[in-house]
């Protein structure tokens, strides 16, 4: 039998935090290595308050998360059983590292990482510098999976 997921938040309640894109969406990026399986309506039923809600694939305002990861990316990298993720190794092909976190922070409600091992769906400060410091890690197989819930 398997663990439930939990989740480990900073403070009691989850808080949205992006400024940048008005809309009845939450941006979630999750930290997790490429292989590991986890699913995403268990975050959503965790630490999501809202009486109903949704996931919409791939992710992303209309416009994308800045100028690399766009629409299109999205859309051509999406995949039914792996999703959207973007490991270190593409998000370097994309382009600079820093330059991407700079421009997909601001449309990000939240950061978590995802602990397979112990089924725990765990916050992180909502900085620059956690994205940058992720996307810096030396494990080229580390991805991000940008997630977009919607209220309602």
């Amino acid at each position: 039998m398997t663990k439930d997921w939990q989740a480990k938040l900073i403070s009691s309640s989850f808080e949205l935090k992006q400024n940048q894109y008005d809309c009845d969406s939450t941006f979630i990026i999750f930290f997790a290595e490429k292989d590991l399986e986890f699913d995403r309506e268990d975050f959503g039923d965790l630490v999501l308050d809202y009486e109903e809600w949704g996931i919409i694939d791939p992710p992303g305002p209309n416009k994308g998360f800045g100028s690399k990861i766009n629409p299109e990316l999205l859309e051509d990298l999406w995949d039914e059983e792996c999703r959207t993720k973007l490991t270190i190794k593409k998000l370097k092909e994309i382009g600079d590292l820093q330059e991407l976190a700079r421009e997909i922070f601001p449309y990000i409600d939240g950061f978590f990482r995802v602990n397979g091992r112990e089924n725990i769906f765990e916050e992180l400060p909502h900085t620059i510098d956690t994205l940058m410091n992720f996307f810096q890690s030396e494990n080229d197989n580390n991805s991000i999976e940008i997630v977009e819930y919607e209220n309602g």
